[in-house]
C-alpha cells in the first residue's frame, strides 16, 4: 500500500540547546571547528574576545609556537590533509589545532614560519576540500554522489541508476496494514537523512517506522527493467532493510516547521551497489555556504499530490530556489522562511509535486581541487502550501551537518 503524501505545519521554535554537544569524539576537521566556535561564543560571554582576522598566538599539538589563521594558509596542515587514507594520528592532530572559525572557514594553529604551499598556488577558501577529514562514520566523496552524466536520460523519468540513494519509509498503520508514506535519502551504509515531521505525524497517528525500502525503482515489479531501445536492462532486486531508531532533532516541535530533520538507523549495513549508493552531504565551505537562490535543483520520488494518485514509478523534476523573502509573503499566516531553510517552486503554473515528505532536494557539485563532480543533499523536504504543489520549503542540510555527525554511531 502507498499513502498519499501530507503536510502537517509546525510552529517556530527557539533553539534551546545550540550549545549542547555530546561527548562523542567527533573525528572531522570540519564539525569539530563548528564546535570549537561553540565555545569561542562562550568565551566570548566572558568577555574573552578573539579576533576574527587577526593574528593570534597558540600552541600546536606538538607544542610548537604558531598563528592561528585559516586551515587552508597552512602548509602543513594542508600536507596532512592530503593523505589518503587519513591516520587515526593525523585525524587526531587535525583535531587538535582547531583554534576558531571564520565564516564557514576553520582556523588551525600554524607553526611560526610556514606558509601557504606556493609551489600549487593558495588553496581558495570555496574549494577547500574538508570530506577527507570528515567523520570515519561517513563515506568519502570517492563513494557517495556519484554521478555519471551519460546514464541520465529524459527529464520526468529517471534512469534505472539514477538516484540510488532514495529511498522509502515503509510504517505499521495497523495490525495489519503497512504503508510506504515518506521518502528519505541514504548518507551511509547504516543511516537515512529524512524529516522529523515524517516520524513525529507518524506517531501522532499512532504509526511507526518499521523498515526502509533500497534500490526501488518501480513499486510493482522486483526487478525493475526498462526497454531503452537497445535491449532490456534490469536492476538488482529492491532491499529492505528494517529500523533500528529514529534520531529526531531536539527542537523540533509540532505543530511547527522549524529543525525539521531526522536520522533513521538500519538494524543492519547495506552493501552499496550500481543501485544503492549514498548522496553526499555538503561539507566543503563551497557547499556549506552557497545559498542555491535563483538555481535550479533536482527533486525525485514517487509522489504526485492530487494527480489520480501517487505513481508506482520514481520521477524527477528540476525546481528553482526562491528568495526566502518572496516565499515568506506566499506563506503568511502559515510559516516565515528563515536561513535555516530553503523555498522552491516549479515553473509558473507547473504542477511539480515529484517528491515525498523527508526526500533530498539535490544539486550537482565540482570539487574544484580534486576536480570530481558529485551529488550533494542540499534540503530535506519539509511543508508546502496547503492543497497547492506550486511551493515547498526544505530544511537546509548544509545548517545542519554537524547535529547529523554527532547524531551518528558505529
Amino acid at each position: 500500500m502507498f499513502l498519499p503524501q501530507t503536510h502537517e505545519h509546525l510552529e517556530p521554535v527557539t533553539v534551546t540547546a545550540l550549545l549542547r554537544l555530546p561527548l562523542t569524539l567527533y573525528s572531522s576537521f570540519v564539525l569539530d571547528a563548528y564546535r570549537q566556535n561553540m565555545f569561542l561564543l562562550v568565551f566570548l560571554l566572558f568577555g574573552i574576545v578573539v579576533g576574527a582576522t587577526g593574528v593570534t598566538p597558540c600552541k600546536t599539538p606538538d607544542g610548537l609556537n604558531g598563528d592561528c589563521k585559516l586551515a587552508n594558509e597552512c602548509e602543513p596542515l594542508l600536507k596532512r590533509l592530503s593523505r589518503r587514507p587519513l591516520a587515526s594520528s593525523d585525524i587526531l592532530y587535525l583535531k587538535n589545532s582547531t583554534c576558531g572559525f571564520v565564516g564557514a572557514s576553520p582556523k588551525a594553529c600554524c607553526p611560526f614560519g610556514s606558509s601557504t604551499n606556493n609551489k600549487t598556488g593558495p588553496i581558495e577558501p570555496d574549494s577547500f576540500d574538508f570530506a577527507a577529514a570528515t567523520s570515519n562514520l561517513l563515506p568519502t566523496t570517492d563513494e557517495c554522489g556519484l554521478y555519471n552524466p551519460y546514464r541520465t536520460f529524459g527529464r520526468e523519468h529517471p534512469d534505472l541508476y539514477e538516484f540510488p540513494w532514495m529511498v522509502l519509509l515503509e510504517y505499521n498503520i495497523s495490525e495489519s496494514q503497512r504503508g510506504f508514506y515518506c521518502g528519505g535519502a541514504l548518507i551511509s551504509t547504516r543511516y537515512v537523512l529524512t524529516a522529523a515531521n515524517c516520524i513525529e505525524v507518524a506517531k501522532k497517528r499512532k504509526w511507526s517506522v518499521v523498515s526502509v525500502r533500497l534500490g526501488e525503482y518501480d513499486i510493482d515489479t522486483d526487478p525493475d527493467c526498462v526497454d531503452y531501445g537497445f535491449g532490456e536492462e534490469c536492476a538488482d532486486k529492491s532491499i529492505d532493510r528494517e529500523v533500528e531508531k529514529v534520531v529526531v532533532h531536539e527542537n523540533y516541535k509540532l505543530p511547527g516547521h522549524h529543525d525539521d530533520i531526522a536520522l533513521v538507523r538500519l538494524k543492519k549495513e547495506v552493501e552499496f551497489s550500481d543501485f544503492v549508493q549514498p548522496l553526499c552531504l555538503p561539507m566543503t565551505t563551497q557547499e556549506l555556504t552557497r545559498s542555491y537562490v535563483g538555481k535550479k535543483l533536482f527533486v525525485a520520488g514517487w509522489t504526485i499530490t492530487g494527480i489520480k494518485g501517487p505513481p508506482k514509478i520514481k520521477l524527477k523534476d528540476q525546481i528553482l530556489v526562491r528568495n526566502s523573502s518572496e516565499c515568506s509573503v506566499k506563506l503568511t499566516g502559515i510559516a516565515t522562511v528563515t536561513e535555516n531553510q530553503l523555498c522552491a517552486s516549479g515553473e509558473e503554473g507547473q504542477m511539480w509535486c515529484k517528491g515525498n515528505g523527508g526526500s533530498a532536494l539535490m544539486a550537482i557539485g565540482t570539487d574544484k581541487i580534486r576536480k570530481i563532480t558529485r551529488w550533494y543533499a542540499i534540503g530535506v523536504s519539509s511543508f508546502g502550501m496547503a492543497g497547492s504543489c506550486t511551493l515547498e520549503v526544505y530544511t537546509r542540510v548544509s545548517k545542519y551537518v554537524e547535529w547529523v555527525v554527532a547524531h551518528l554511531e558505529p
